[in-house]
């Protein structure tokens, strides 16, 4: 007879994105989704940011994806910011309320601290806040603040 304990093997799970809170008490902005690949993120190498939302506003070649990684203990940003265009050429504009869908390529900081937060947003010029959502990573209690 073979003694065995009956136990469950650790399961990989997606960071949970929330809608990111204002600290100047203005209402949050539209939350959007994303899918992040290789899940986990791997520190020093390339993760694909696949975001999908809708906007209450009219999506123009100003409008850009924004995306970070902070310290959630000292709220720094480590590494570099992105921003990349959501619409260009014949595919702009993207009438508000439409659902739209951006793929971006970015680089992982080689070193991220433990805990830290993912940030990605939808802005517009001149810095406008459209959308925003956040995981933290390592401390899931809620979403980091954003000036807005």
């Amino acid at each position: 007879m073979v003694n065995a304990i009956p136990h469950q093997l650790p399961q990989k799970r997606a960071p949970i994105f929330r809608v990111c809170h204002s600290d100047t008490g203005s209402p949050s902005p539209a939350t959007i989704s994303v899918v992040i690949d290789p899940d986990p993120v791997i520190p020093g190498k390339p993760n694909t940011f696949t975001v999908t939302g809708t906007v209450e506003s009219d999506i123009t070649d100003q409008t850009q994806l924004i995306a970070f990684y902070t310290d959630t203990t000292t709220k720094a940003d480590i590494g570099e910011v992105y921003y990349i265009p959501i619409c260009t050429g014949n595919a702009c504009p993207i009438k508000a309320k439409t659902q739209f869908t951006v793929k971006a390529t970015l680089d992982t900081p080689e070193t991220l601290p433990n805990p830290y937060s993912i940030v990605v947003g939808i802005v517009d010029q001149p810095g406008t806040i459209l959308a925003c959502t956040a995981a933290n990573i390592g401390n899931p209690k809620r979403a980091p603040d954003v000036a807005g």
